[in-house]
């Protein structure tokens, strides 16, 4: 039943979806990690912390804005329609390999090594969630409580604070509902 609480249970199915996704990444490869043990749905953008730990996933509302439909008739009455849409993002973040201690990329080629790794890790992610959430989304397991989904863009985030990662915007549509039934 359609409610205030929609946008938190939208948010924890992603979220939970994301999880599942991110534990098939081991099974790629024995080195990478599956899902963090530190997850949630964020009130806002979520501050990046991965480490110490095996990282960071958060799902959080970014928008939310309508999409006007064209007037049209219903039983003689002029209507307006819209529909809602909602931007989620999705955060995963993962704690650097580094070891530079202050030296250069140039100083030790071990060091390239580690980041190439991180790099692995955090594609992977990635590439898990990007294509879970689709699946679900095509096997109405997720989003069914919407119609149109959209999954707009996978931005790298920059290192920050021994983290790296991406944010994932997926826009979908959501029936909203009437706290009082029309009369």
């Amino acid at each position: 039943m359609a409610g205030p609480t929609d946008l938190q249970t939208v948010a924890e199915a992603l979220l939970l979806a994301c999880e599942q996704a991110l534990d098939t990444v081991p099974l790629a490869g024995s080195d990478l990690l599956g899902a963090p043990d530190r997850s949630f749905v964020s009130p806002g953008p979520p501050p990046i912390e991965c480490c110490p730990g095996g990282g960071q996933l958060t799902v959080h509302v970014d928008t939310v804005s309508d999409a006007p439909l064209a007037p049209g008739l219903k039983q003689g009455r002029l209507i307006a329609g819209k529909i809602t849409h909602v931007a989620w993002i999705i955060t995963i973040t993962r704690c650097v390999i580094d070891t530079r201690k202050g030296q250069s990329l140039l100083e030790d080629p071990l060091i390239a090594s580690e980041q190439q790794a991180t790099a692995e890790q955090i594609n992977a992610d990635l590439w898990a969630i990007w294509n879970e959430l689709y699946g679900l989304w095509r096997s109405g397991d997720l989003f069914t409580l919407c119609g149109e989904v959209f999954f707009e863009i996978a931005r790298v985030l920059p290192e920050q604070g021994g983290c790296a990662g991406w944010t994932i915007i997926v826009r979908s549509s959501l029936d909203g509902y009437q706290a009082v039934p029309a009369s």
